[in-house]
């Protein structure tokens, strides 16, 4: 019992850490730091409700790259229903090569949506965290800022 309980609080560790560290990359891109930096702003911007936020979209990518690939890969289901026994073997390697290929479209497919997603929550935990809305609009209207974001004073900060 006391092993189970360990692998499943590992499990949660391990999803809550990867779900921290989603972030890096819209802040390499769009802030052009440098990987450890990245990573710690990365933690930063995802404490709190971030890491809940970025779970329910990385959930809800697999459930659509798993509908995609079913419906990608239903003629295959329509045909083995329909194949008789003594065809299926003949159908066997064409079948299992269109499920890899249907797995593969759905995830090139739901990539690029998984992708504006985080970069959508990356931007909006800067707004949430450093008011990034309103240092764009002063920006915009020609004034410097007077302070820096919270999160990018100091590295030691962050972390």
């Amino acid at each position: 019992i006391l092993v189970v309980v360990a692998v499943v609080v590992c499990v949660i560790w391990a999803i809550r850490l990867y779900c921290s560290y989603q972030l890096a990359v819209p802040v390499c891109v769009l802030e052009k730091r440098g990987a450890i930096d990245c990573l710690k702003r990365s933690r930063f911007l995802s404490k709190g409700k971030g890491v809940q936020r970025i779970l329910l979209v990385l959930f809800l990518s697999a459930i659509l790259t798993y509908a995609l690939s079913m419906a990608l890969s239903l003629p295959v289901f329509i045909l083995a229903m329909l194949e008789v026994s003594g065809r299926s073997t003949a159908l066997a390697l064409p079948m299992a090569i269109w499920q890899y290929v249907a797995s593969f479209a759905a995830g090139t497919l739901a990539g690029p949506i998984v992708t504006i997603a985080i970069a959508l929550l990356y931007y909006d935990e800067r707004v949430r965290k450093e008011a990034f809305d309103l240092q764009l609009m002063m920006e915009g209207m020609g004034q410097a800022s007077t302070s820096a974001p919270a999160g990018a004073t100091a590295s030691g900060a962050i972390g």
